[in-house]
């Protein structure tokens, strides 16, 4: 199986590195791209910068050049309650915590979306992502800013009161 990672950050890049193994280190327009393998898959490892525009640019690279049977977009996250420090959340259901298109929208959809995004069937029964192991799965409400409050972090479970991280 070919599996690209997507990161934000350095930082997060830099622990996923050392679990891939045979990294041949490439360049593609302004990406930097590690192949190596993983647990007996090719994995494909970017660093798109932070934000949902960066992360579709390197995705589409990422797409258009390799053809990945999966991809994962992984980082650090922030807790809601449900999710402390050091957790690892995956997420059932992902939803914007920071689009509104206008009145008579919902609120968290972008236009022609749909509300929520889930994972390919199949895909949460992997026995590394099992809940009885300690992964949580949960709503995780992606956007593009940090959320370095209580104050946000609380508009944001106005929204989905079921989020698990942000």
């Amino acid at each position: 199986m070919k599996i690209a990672i997507v990161v934000a950050m350095q930082k997060e890049l830099d622990l996923l590195l050392p679990h891939i193994s045979d990294i041949v280190k490439s360049e593609k327009g302004r990406f930097i791209v590690y192949h190596g393998q993983m647990a007996g898959c090719e994995i494909i490892a970017m660093q798109s910068g932070i934000g949902k525009v960066n992360s579709a640019l390197a995705l589409q690279c990422m797409l258009n050049d390799f053809a990945p049977d999966l991809v994962i977009n992984t980082g650090v996250a922030g807790g809601t309650g449900r999710a402390g420090i050091l957790d690892v959340v995956v997420g059932s259901r992902v939803a914007y915590h920071d689009v509104w298109c206008g009145p008579g929208t919902v609120p968290g959809q972008a236009s022609g979306c749909p509300q929520f995004f889930e994972p390919p069937c199949g895909l949460l029964d992997i026995p590394a992502l099992d809940p009885a192991g300690g992964v949580i799965h949960g709503l995780i409400a992606s956007g593009d800013i940090f959320v370095a409050s209580s104050e946000e972090t609380e508009r944001i479970r106005g929204l989905y009161p079921d989020v698990a991280a942000v």
